[in-house]
């Protein structure tokens, strides 16, 4: 056999003008991959029909205008950019309206220029439109409420007054007492059948003291934070806004504590109940300010017999700053605590104020105020004949 050289072919060799290649490319409006043609539609054909009757000319020639015009330096992102975004680096506050979600915003980034002012005065506008509302609004309420501190010390915050109503209305052993010297029945006492009752001479405030149950006597210890000695002498006797007889701890007095607070161990004489509030035995305890008197709002619980309770309290602190002052009343709606004194208590509270304007509306209605109201030496207590005013 003979073996015959087979000739290797030369590589192509390619022309490469270096000077075409590295020169500015012609700029191209559109950049797509794939091109559709589109479909003529009626709108579309409207539109054409009117560029060539002259009337939609003034619409380019606006555009034209808008992107002529002067704009300073600092409006300078409202000019439409000429690239793609990879020549030129972007701003911050262009890399911002393409990822923010900000209805609108995209418009700076990807809109002609008319575009780009057009919306940059609407938002203008609106932003002075805003400020303007905001300047010229009545101000109903230019005071700002809130809670000074919900972790505050109790050792900063005085200590709630601790008052203890008994669920028993009436008292058995008076009540039998009562009704033998008064010569009445004691379903007539118990029920406050008050026929039956005109005809003695009792008076309203004499049948509520002498029915009344002793609350403090039930109360057999007392310890302030946990000390030895008893602090039984500082219980008082407190009529409540519905002429309930109880007994109040720290009532009108200023005490403070550091986490134990008061302790307290009643005995509850059931042998004495003759009408019950409730269809049960024990006894309701009412949280409230130690200046001020409670009332259907305060915070109360109900305790019954043979328990222990632990009742936990929570502080929180309402102030008001020093600016305060410079607004009219009418504004703030508030007094500052030297511009408003009671006629009765000497603090002032919500609780205080509505006893009061509650006996002066009693003694416009029926000429008298109940007993143990707040009222002036002279004003005459209601009797038996008033009660119905009274509840009225």
């Amino acid at each position: 056999m003979s073996a015959f050289k087979i000739e290797e072919t030369p590589p192509p060799l390619y022309t490469v003008y270096f000077e075409d290649y590295l020169r500015p490319k012609k700029l191209q409006t559109k950049a797509h991959l794939q091109h559709f043609e589109t479909k003529v539609g009626k709108i579309s054909a409207v539109a054409s029909s009117l560029k060539r009757l002259k009337i939609l000319r003034w619409h380019s020639r606006i555009i034209q205008r808008f992107q002529q015009l002067p704009l300073p330096s600092f409006l300078g992102f409202l000019r439409a950019r000429k690239d793609d975004g990879m020549c030129k680096r972007k701003s911050g506050f262009e890399i911002y309206c393409e990822m923010a979600s900000i209805h609108g915003f995209h418009v700076f980034v990807g809109a002609e220029t008319w575009q780009r002012i057009f919306w940059w005065l609407l938002i203008c506008t609106a932003v002075i439109l805003s400020n303007v509302i905001l300047l010229t609004a009545p101000k109903e309420a230019p005071t700002i409420l809130f809670i000074d501190s919900m972790m505050k010390a109790t050792s900063e915050i005085p200590f709630p007054a601790v008052t203890i109503c008994s669920l028993n209305g009436i008292s058995k052993d008076k009540l039998q007492k009562r009704a033998k010297e008064w010569k009445v029945s004691e379903e007539t006492l118990r029920n406050s059948v008050m026929e039956e009752l005109f005809r003695t001479n009792l008076n309203w405030s004499q049948l509520l003291e002498d029915l009344a149950p002793p609350i403090c006597e039930q109360i057999r210890s007392c310890k302030w934070e946990n000390h030895l000695e008893s602090c039984l002498g500082e219980l008082k006797p407190f009529w409540t806004f519905d002429n309930r007889l109880c007994c109040s701890f720290n009532h009108q007095k200023e005490l403070y504590t550091s986490q134990l607070g008061v302790s307290l161990v009643v005995k509850l004489q059931k042998e004495d109940y003759a009408a019950s509030i409730i269809a049960s035995h024990g006894f309701e305890v009412l949280i409230h300010e130690s200046q001020s008197v409670p009332d259907a709002a305060t915070m109360r619980m109900m305790i019954p017999s043979d328990s222990e309770t632990h009742i936990m309290v929570r502080a929180f602190s309402t102030r008001f700053t020093a600016n305060l002052a410079g607004l009219p009343i009418e504004d703030r709606r508030c007094f500052l605590p030297d511009e408003h004194r009671l006629w009765f208590y000497s603090a002032y509270s919500l609780s205080n104020c509505l006893t009061e304007c509650r006996s002066k509306k009693i003694i416009q209605s029926c000429g008298c105020v109940p007993p143990h109201a707040p009222g002036e030496s002279t004003w005459p207590i209601c009797g038996l004949q008033q009660v119905e005013c009274v509840r009225k």
